[in-house]
């Protein structure tokens, strides 16, 4: 009986030393044989994984459509009485599908440079305010739609809003340090929604 043991240890060590050989080596195999399903890639009956409303449209899942014109619900007077500047240019980027409820306008001044931006994202109930504080984390809290965040970045002439009010985020971008414009920008949004 005594010859049996060290047999049976011996055993035990190549059955332990042959599986943990084994498991590292199929691990890898099973890595590179096969590619990771990636979050918001349709599934086998054509619907996307993450929600619509919180995948950010890429070429494989919208279209855009950049055109020069006057945003539909911004008014290039308004823009320019409210952050004082001229604007030389106004662009409408619309998604299909439809990424928020109102097109992106970019306001440009003269020379080129994006003087405003505001844009809508739909959001899942409930998220809104997780949703601005990543779209500006560490902004001060802001008093619009039912409420944000928006961060003043001081010497960079930039500011950055993000509120929501119900399923609507709205994003403004200014390049000045004014919370105040941005606050009456996104207002103004809101009741064109």
């Amino acid at each position: 009986m005594r010859t049996g043991g060290p047999r049976l240890l011996l055993a035990a060590c190549l059955f332990a030393a042959g599986c943990s050989t084994a498991a590292p080596q199929d691990s890898a195999d099973s890595d590179t044989s096969a590619p990771a399903a990636t979050a918001g890639q349709p599934s086998e009956t054509g619907a996307s994984d993450a929600a619509p409303s919180d995948a950010v449209p890429t070429s494989a899942s919208a279209q855009a459509s950049t055109v020069d014109g006057p945003c539909p619900y911004l008014e290039q007077d308004f823009i320019e009485l409210t952050i004082g500047q001229r604007i030389g240019k106004v662009s409408v980027t619309t998604t299909t599908p439809a990424y928020g409820p109102l097109p992106r306008c970019d306001f440009q001044r003269g020379s080129g440079e994006p003087a405003a931006v505001v844009d809508t994202r739909t959001i899942e109930a409930g998220q809104g305010l997780e949703k601005a504080l990543e779209a500006v984390p560490g902004g001060n809290p802001v008093d619009v739609g039912e409420g944000g965040s928006v961060q003043v970045y001081n010497g960079e002439d930039r500011t950055e809003l993000a509120a929501y009010e119900g399923t609507t985020l709205v994003t403004v971008r200014l390049n000045q340090e004014s919370s105040l414009e941005a606050i009456e920008i996104a207002g103004q949004v809101f009741a064109s929604i």
